[in-house]
């Protein structure tokens, strides 16, 4: 019988069975498909997820990038530079394989092409069933994703309330050298990759367009519960990234894929179970981020994991939930009172922009926040105190107050 089962070999599981093992536990990793395998996602990394790293990642990094353009529709948008970065841009399934290679080599034992249909309580512990074999263990972890088989079968969760969870639509279209240096080069002449999102092209929601390598990382999303066409939006998009950057854009490898929103306090354990990652609902509810709530929650069920077993005590799983809601669920409520202002209409994010394109203070706050180089608790407040002390109206106007 294994010490610990994690189910899903993405960022969350494979960090969170490397941790464990490093601690000493008898970890197995189960990934439902093999190594590298495609996902689709903007590919953008935030300081914050690299300090959580103790490892070196500088061989994926496809760019680094100082600039973010944020706007509001197509007809108002601006773009901000800082010395320091604002993001890395990597391909998921370089980062995904770099996270599981370094679980398997700390000691976890790692299977592939390994698809769990059930997890079931046993007197003992819990059974993992999968197709064609079965695994017994103390505890598990589901790192399984928005579609948890582990949150579903040991009823944690049924499903996702429509307003919980984002449905987005994205591809990658490659460039050659020369569009590619087109599309980075600034008004100015000068090569300057930025992060582009774009709010207020759909309700609850926003479009994206990251330049990777040598191709460009697009999408749009939007919470389910909105019921808008999606296609329609994407289409549109699409025809006037096309215009403004002066390039065809053909759109491979196009998906659509479901996120989790976070921001409210869910279960999120079982006496012997606890899910980390999109299995949680861990994803920022303004940006759709969640690789840095998938690395510190990873961590955080595997410490708690080691002290369980080593203590032979499965009640202190309970204190995951505890600690959960006091950092990680704490940030993301924060996020959610932000979104509700951000999404509230095209004006707001218009008005914001006006406000950021003078007040250098308040444009810094909003970069740190979209990029994720801060909480979301520590930017609401100074966000706060700054506008109601030198915009007051706008500050209202807004709805930060």
């Amino acid at each position: 019988m294994y010490d610990l089962i994690v189910v899903g070999g993405g960022p969350a599981g494979s960090i969170c069975a490397r941790t464990a093992a490093q601690a000493g536990l008898d970890v197995l990793l189960l990934e439902k498909d093999k190594h590298p395998r495609y996902k689709l996602c903007g590919g953008a990394l935030s300081k914050r997820v690299e300090d959580l790293l103790d490892f070196d990642i500088d061989h994926i990094i496809e760019r680094t990038v100082s600039s973010i353009k944020l706007a509001a529709g197509y007809d108002q948008s601006s773009t901000w530079t800082r010395e320091d970065t604002t993001g890395i841009l990597v391909k998921r399934e370089k980062f995904d394989q770099v996270l599981f290679q370094h679980a398997k080599n700390s000691g976890a034992e790692t299977i592939e092409n390994c698809r769990v249909i059930r997890v079931e309580q046993t007197r003992r512990g819990l059974r993992v069933l999968a197709r064609g074999d079965s695994f017994k263990g103390h505890l598990v972890v589901g790192a399984d994703g928005v579609n948890s088989i582990v949150a579903k079968t040991l009823s944690i969760r049924e499903k996702w309330p429509a307003d919980a969870v984002a449905l987005c639509i994205g591809g990658e279209a490659k460039l050659s050298v020369e569009e590619m240096s087109r599309v980075i080069t600034d008004s100015k002449g000068m090569s300057n990759p930025a992060l582009e999102i774009y709010f207020g092209l759909v309700k609850w929601g926003y479009g994206w367009c990251f330049p990777h390598s040598n191709h460009l990382n697009i999408g749009i999303g939007c919470r389910m519960s909105q019921n808008v066409d999606l296609k329609k939006h994407w289409s549109e998009f699409l025809k006037q990234l096309e215009i403004m950057k002066g390039i065809d854009i053909d759109i491979r490898n196009q998906s659509a894929f479901r996120i989790p929103l976070g921001g409210e306090n869910r279960r999120v354990i079982t006496r012997r179970s606890m899910l980390v990652g999109d299995a949680a609902g861990l994803v920022s509810p303004v940006t759709g981020e969640g690789i840095y709530y998938a690395l510190k929650s990873g961590v955080l069920a595997a410490k708690i994991a080691t002290k369980a077993v080593r203590e032979k005590s499965p009640l202190l799983i309970r204190t995951y939930q505890d600690q959960l809601e006091k950092t990680i669920i704490e940030e993301l409520s924060v996020a959610k009172f932000l979104a509700k202002m951000i999404f509230k209409s095209k004006k707001t994010i218009s008005l914001a922009l006006e406000v950021a394109e003078k007040d250098s203070i308040i444009r810094n706050y909003m970069i740190d926040f979209v990029t994720g180089l801060k909480p979301a608790s520590e930017m609401k407040r100074k966000m706060m105190k700054h506008m109601l002390r030198h915009h007051p109206l706008k500050a209202i106007r807004i709805g930060l107050t």
